[in-house]
């Protein structure tokens, strides 16, 4: 059996019977009626069950189709949704359909289409295959030429860590962030080298964390991987022109204000942020994380690497990973066992953890690590000493 979506496909001269007398079916019949020079004739309709009449035609059940002389009984073409059963159906009376005609429902509406070649650019800067995507920091100040504050991406040490969150992960000053000082830690504990391979951005989100990871993961192969969970208000969104939008719900407060950094924005962008904020749904935040996380954990664990997760101490953020958690979609073994927590701040501008709050999570981080994976990770280590 053939698929078609246009009654042009048909051969042209064909005496045809309709299976499917609803929308697909009729939508059909009024395709092969504007088709005259096809030569194209409509027997009947075919019904499972009823008999009738549709568009001036006889609307047989299979049952009365199934008495027609078979030399009249013309080319089968099935016009339903229920094509599986009805192929079955056919197949159990010792007949098969010749076509089945799924209808392109898009045809004549004005789609959008992204200019020729435009993908393959898009997927390269966004999606490359098996190494780092470039990010908007790219060439900045204190990032790596791709755009991370890490600089430990072009060597391996005897034990290698990925970090991925947003500005509670992402430190300016990367020698005070609380990725140096777990790797410090593991560092003294095994005299071994250990590289910080922090791949988090400030006003990141959940989708890039997933992203940067699938993208990733086969060029770095880190020995272990720590996320912190970011706002899960926040996603990413690529406009036609393959332009990639962050959005997260600060933003509509910055546009009621017409702020200088809504202003600031250039106006596609500001459109975007206004359409998705139209859109905006926290059940669609939830659905969209799961997903993520979902991925997250089946690229990791495929390549059976030892990993965990945090989150910001946000009510938005923490009772929702809470709520998966007792609903049995994420299993708390990967789990610190508690949020990011602030015992001090950078400023009093600066509500991001101080000193004093990386210092305590390194520690947990590290102690996480070991009680779950502590052997082989020293195991490891000796392996490559040796």
């Amino acid at each position: 059996m053939r698929t078609i979506s246009t009654a042009a496909q048909l051969p042209a001269g064909s005496v045809i019977a309709i299976y499917g007398s609803g929308e697909r079916g009729q939508a059909l019949f009024e395709e092969i009626r504007n088709l005259p020079d096809k030569d194209l004739q409509v027997r009947c309709f075919i019904d499972s069950f009823a008999d009738g009449e549709v568009l001036g035609l006889p609307k047989l059940s299979l049952a009365a189709f199934l008495k027609q002389d078979p030399a009249s009984r013309g080319v089968i073409v099935v016009a339903s949704e229920a094509c599986t059963q009805i192929v079955w159906s056919l197949r159990e009376k010792g007949m098969e359909a010749a076509f089945h005609y799924d209808r392109d429902y898009n045809a004549g509406l004005a789609l959008p289409k992204a200019a020729p070649g435009a993908m393959a650019g898009f997927l390269h800067k966004h999606f490359p295959a098996r190494t780092l995507p470039a990010t908007g920091a790219a060439g900045q100040p204190g990032y790596s030429p791709l755009g991370y504050t890490s600089a430990e991406l072009d060597r391996r040490g005897d034990l290698n860590i990925m970090f991925l969150g947003c500005s509670w992960v992402a430190d300016a000053n990367q020698e005070t962030s609380f990725t140096r000082c777990v790797c410090d830690r593991f560092a003294q504990e095994l005299s071994a080298t250990v590289c910080d391979w922090n791949l988090a951005l400030g006003g990141e989100s959940v989708d890039y964390m997933a992203r940067t990871l699938l993208c990733s993961i086969d060029a770095l192969r880190p020995d272990l991987v720590f996320l912190v969970f970011t706002g899960l208000d926040r996603e990413e969104y690529f406009t036609l022109e393959g332009k990639r939008v962050r959005f997260q719900l600060d933003w509509l407060l910055e546009r009621e204000k017409n702020s200088p950094a809504w202003k600031s924005l250039p106006r596609d962008v500001r459109e975007s942020l206004t359409q998705l904020g139209e859109l905006y749904s926290p059940s669609q935040d939830v659905a969209r994380f799961l997903k993520n996380y979902l991925l997250i954990e089946s690229v990791l664990d495929s390549r059976a690497i030892p990993w965990g997760f945090s989150m910001v101490p946000a009510p938005r953020v923490v009772e929702p990973v809470m709520d998966l958690m007792q609903a049995e979609w994420i299993r708390p073994l990967r789990y610190l066992g508690e949020p990011f927590e602030v015992v001090d701040y950078v400023s009093r501008e600066d509500s991001h953890p101080g000193p004093e709050s990386r210092k305590r999570f390194a520690d947990k981080v590290h102690a996480w690590f070991n009680a779950r994976h502590g052997a082989d990770i020293r195991h490891m280590i000796s392996s490559r000493k040796a």
